[in-house]
């Protein structure tokens, strides 16, 4: 479904379902409920929510969001950080990253593990396991559940912001980047993480004085796949319909 597309279905199906006896939404109303919607389906079909069962559940699910399945190796922050756990390793996760769906890590050149885990056979050989920090404390000592030489633990470790200029224009901007804390029984090298990053925002038409997640030009596409265009369409009107009724967003 094209851009126009999504405006103009839009309108059809609001004025059948208010019987045109509402008034109508501009550009920009309609573009933040079908962004809503856009963002709802992705968390539902990551999560299992609802009817979907979660992406990787079907090979039919794993298409709807390849388009959003991106995969990072990371290296080790070098500058200061807070440390809960001394030794431990500090990365910074891509700004667009939305949900974690597979992490594993390798060992540095520094550490003391065997030769073959550290070999190119075996690029990251380490499963990380997500814990909080409750948990973390009760299994950090744990031989079958804390940091071995085949698992380590990753705890999230906060947020902080980097000040950035543009070398052309001398504009600054700041970005706000997440670390994670990865506790393992060895320094390690690299962090591999593949994750669904965050869909960009549907918007119909530009938009002058506002921005939906900090974007104002009009949406070449929706990045969904095609099967999902229907649905986020139906749910954006349904909620409009509510939002209208005061029963609130769908």
């Amino acid at each position: 479904m094209t851009i126009p597309e999504f405006s103009s279905e839009f309108d059809i199906l609001y004025n059948n379902i208010t019987s045109s006896q509402s008034p109508g939404l501009d550009e920009y109303e309609k573009s933040v409920f079908l962004t809503r919607e856009e963002e709802n389906i992705v968390t539902a079909l990551y999560t299992g929510a609802d009817s979907y069962g979660g992406f990787e559940l079907t090979e039919q699910m794993r298409r709807c969001l390849d388009s959003l399945l991106v995969d990072d190796t990371l290296l080790p922050v070098t500058e200061d950080t807070t440390h809960i756990v001394p030794g431990s390793n500090i990365f910074s996760l891509p700004e667009k990253l939305w949900y974690i769906v597979y992490e594993a890590a390798g060992y540095g050149s520094d550490s003391n593990v065997k030769d073959c885990i550290k070999s190119d056979t075996a690029a990251f050989p380490v499963e990380v396991v997500p814990v909080t920090y409750d948990e973390f404390h009760r299994i950090k000592k744990d031989p079958f559940r804390g940091p071995n030489q085949r698992r380590a633990l990753r705890l999230d470790a906060g947020t902080f912001s980097v000040a950035l200029q543009n070398s052309d224009t001398g504009e600054q901007s700041v970005i706000h980047l997440r670390n994670v804390e990865i506790v393992s029984q060895a320094p390690l090298g690299r962090y591999y993480v593949k994750y669904i990053r965050h869909p960009k925002p549907i918007i119909l038409a530009d938009l002058d004085g506002v921005t939906i997640n900090n974007e104002s030009a009009q949406s070449d596409r929706c990045e969904l796949h095609e099967s999902l265009h229907r649905i986020i369409l139906d749910s954006a009107v349904k909620a409009a319909k509510n939002s209208l009724a005061g029963g609130g967003p769908g």
